[in-house]
């Protein structure tokens, strides 16, 4: 079970959050949805070296594995934010509840649409979601010169607490 859930009330498909617009393009913020795997492993595949190794802390060239697990999981909470004229996903929060009621979380933005406020949409819908379904914390990775990262993770109340040297763990009390 979910921190007070059962594991199958867990998914997010086609469940709608908000439409976003920025820079004269409009994005759909909703739930994953089984159908997403393979523009979801194009998504991965399209991230700059850079992007990828802000986000994993390391190089990934094979995303087929990690893409099954987001829609696998029995409490993966993933959203996507989607460019509405294209379909294109364009960024992803995604979140995994252990049994005490602790989520990791990590949020990834195409570069191109980076800047945009989409990484800020996407996160305040997955803690939304997150108390939703009863999570008591939230905490994530982040290089330490990550600073858009550093800037949101504040905005949104986070504590920041050094980890290792070049890396910051920032959590967040749901309670």
């Amino acid at each position: 079970m979910v921190y007070g859930r059962d594991f199958r009330s867990c998914k997010l498909c086609g469940r709608i959050y908000e439409i976003v617009e920025s820079g004269g393009l409009r994005f759909r913020i909703r739930g994953l949805c089984p159908e997403d795997k393979e523009q979801l492993i194009r998504f991965y595949e399209s991230l700059s070296e850079e992007t990828i190794y802000t986000r994993f802390f390391t190089i990934v060239r094979y995303f087929d594995p990690y893409v099954e697990k987001m829609i696998s999981t029995i409490c993966s909470l993933v959203i996507v934010a989607v460019e509405e004229g294209s379909g294109r996903i364009v960024g992803v929060a995604e979140a995994y509840i252990d049994d005490r009621g602790i989520a990791e979380a990590g949020i990834v933005i195409l570069e191109k649409y980076q800047g945009r406020g989409l990484g800020s949409k996407l996160a305040r819908h997955l803690i939304s979601v997150l108390k939703e379904f009863g999570a008591k914390k939230l905490y994530g990775y982040v290089l330490s010169d990550n600073s858009r990262a550093l800037s949101l993770a504040k905005k949104l109340g986070a504590k920041i607490v050094r980890e290792a040297p070049g890396i910051i763990r920032v959590e967040i009390a749901m309670d």
